[in-house]
């Protein structure tokens, strides 16, 4: 999943419990963010704790009102801009310290996106349900693109669901991957296509009256990634083009969470993936760890003090195939939350440190000669906070 994130993909909801077509971060109704907060457990078992919640709601009342089939649909309307104004020595401007390779030039673009979607839920017997989705959205400088999902869910009893899940999820062109004039970022391309990822899931989610885990294996394909390869009209720059090559990919997770007494609780998450042979030369592809393990201790010393030690373990990166460097090395990180609750009158205080040890490991760089020696991670950072509820 890695790479997906690396990516910058949109993902489209298709995990679901029964009531609603439930993607890995959100619904139908809108995008769900990418990036690194894509799949980190702690952000994805909350959204999903919110969303089975919810969803018992949902279905109470669907229940009262006579039925439990549900449809619904929206339409989403957004206007996206990008003014960039570069300094007047990127521009060349003044007394052209930059030399003659400063070139920059400002642009103010925007675009107008708009979409629709639907979606039915149908129970088909006691116990199983399923869910479809389709949304289509329209993107003023690109076209248009159509997303579907599915959900079979089989609550096998009160304590077991099984899911087999199908979705599809894009990521427009940014503004910038097309209008870029090649200066100090590679050249726009304003014929790029969205990146589309399809992904198929079967998970199996068991609770008991301590705890919670579950256990899925996945398959997904990338097509059109967005990669760097010299410009056609000007060879010593860089320009933005989708590659030719699909990245596929498959693997397994295992979560759990369990409640050790009533002021202690652990939860952790294991993830594998593999990529297969025809993922293409993309170097963020290789770089996606093999394994990463997860886990956090929590301690809720009373109704106000909380705190926590949570673990991260990452291995199996490797590099592209013409990458002459060692593989990066695994690493282990380890953080340390506290919190203070109602310090003062509706004043809560909080501390929060990242690489407690100060552990000294790198994100791997696309480049052997730009950053030979790849992305130096942060040293141990501490956060103060003071909330004031109102």
């Amino acid at each position: 999943m890695n790479a997906a994130v690396r990516a910058g993909v949109s993902f489209w909801p298709i995990d679901a419990r029964g009531l609603v077509a439930q993607a890995p971060l959100g619904d139908a109704t809108r995008q769900s963010p990418g990036g690194i907060g894509m799949f980190n457990g702690g952000l994805a078992g909350t959204a999903m704790t919110n969303f089975q919640r919810s969803q018992d709601t949902l279905y109470a009342l669907a229940k009262d009102t006579g039925g439990t089939a549900m449809f619904g649909t929206g339409i989403e309307l957004r206007r996206e801009q990008a003014d960039y104004k570069p300094s007047n020595i990127a521009m060349g401007i003044g007394d052209n310290i930059a030399g003659d390779s400063a070139a920059e030039r400002p642009f103010d673009v925007s675009r107008k996106m708009y979409g629709m979607f639907g979606e039915l839920q149908v129970p088909f017997s006691k116990g199983l349900e399923a869910t479809g989705s389709l949304r289509y959205d329209h993107y003023s400088d690109f076209g248009g693109t159509l997303n579907p999902r599915a959900s079979l869910v089989w609550n096998a009893s009160a304590q077991s669901v099984f899911k087999l899940l199908y979705g599809r999820a894009f990521r427009p062109p940014t503004i910038f991957e097309t209008h870029s004039n090649g200066t100090y970022a590679p050249s726009g391309n304003r014929n790029l296509k969205p990146v589309t990822l399809d992904m198929l899931e079967l998970a199996l989610n068991q609770r008991s009256s301590r705890g919670t885990w579950g256990a899925s294996v996945f398959g997904y394909q990338q097509t059109h990634l967005v990669q760097t390869t010299p410009d056609p009209a000007a060879p010593s720059l860089l320009a933005y083009i989708n590659q030719a090559s699909k990245d596929r990919s498959w693997g397994t997770q295992l979560t759990g969470e369990f409640q050790i007494t009533q002021q202690w609780a652990i939860q952790s998450h294991y993830t594998f993936q593999r990529h297969t042979t025809e993922s293409g030369h993309d170097p963020n592809i290789a770089q996606a760890p093999r394994h990463q393990l997860y886990a956090e201790v929590k301690w809720h010393a009373t109704s106000n003090w909380s705190a926590g030690l949570r673990g991260l373990y990452v291995a199996g990166r490797e590099r592209a195939a013409n990458d002459p460097r060692p593989d990066p090395k695994n690493y282990l990180v380890a953080g340390l939350s506290a919190e203070r609750r109602n310090i003062f009158d509706r004043v809560d205080l909080g501390l929060l440190v990242n690489n407690l040890f100060n552990t000294i490991y790198t994100y791997p760089s696309g480049s052997a000669t730009v950053l030979p020696y790849d992305i130096p991670a942060p040293g141990r950072l501490w956060y103060l906070s003071l909330v004031v509820h109102l």
